[in-house]
This record gives C-alpha cells, structure tokens and sequence, in this order.
C-alpha cells in the first residue's frame, strides 16, 4: 500500500502510532468529528460534571466496573488508563451507541461526534 486516507480517530485506533508515518493533510477538509464521552444526565450521574466526579464515584469496583460502549477499544484504553480509572470494562454494540446507557447494557458511551444532536 502506497497511500491510505483514514481520519486520525482510525488511524490512532488501529496502528502503533509511528509519528514518521502520520501525515496530516488538512487541505481535504475532513475532521469535524469528536471523541467524545457521552454520560446520561440523570440517576445516579445527575451531579456528575467533570471526569474528576466520574472517577471518584464509589459505584465503580472490580465487581462492578465503569461499562463503556465504544467502537474504539485502544483509544478507549489508554484514555481511562492516562485519566488514572481503575475500574473499566469497555463493551461494544453495533451503531446506535447512544441508546446504550438507557437500555442498561452499558453506564457511559465513548463515540464520535460531529453536531451533538444524538447525544
């Protein structure tokens, strides 16, 4: 393979990050996607508005741990890891992510976004 086009998010998820064979190229206009975390707004996450408040909660141990939906395991990983949690299991689904939390299959979902309007 000569050339490939992936957005960053891919690339970061599915290779060693070699940084002498990124190549940024924003003269293609892509990347008006997020990472981000979706977390539900009520329940036992109503007071919940940092990271710092997500981590301290005392409902995440190893019998029951942070459950993360995502499609992007590795970036996943190393978020919570460098973000000091200690008890995460990341899950995956098949789209519609953001229904997650409210069928109970999962606490908080780590998707990309680009308006916001599903989170």
């Amino acid at each position: 393979l000569d050339l490939g086009i992936v957005g960053g998010d891919m690339y970061e998820e599915l290779v060693d990050c070699d940084p002498n064979v990124l190549v940024l190229h924003e003269a293609l206009n892509f990347g008006q996607c997020k990472l981000a975390l979706g977390v539900p707004m009520g329940g036992k996450f109503a007071n919940i508005s940092t990271l710092d408040e997500l981590r301290s909660m005392p409902d995440w141990t190893p019998d029951t741990p942070l459950r993360v939906v995502t499609g992007y395991h590795n970036i996943a990983k190393r978020f919570f890891e460098d973000k000091g949690f200690k008890h995460v299991v990341l899950l995956s689904a098949d789209g519609a992510l953001e229904a997650a939390p409210a069928m109970g299959s999962a606490d908080i979902i780590l998707d990309l976004v680009s308006t916001g309007v599903t989170l």
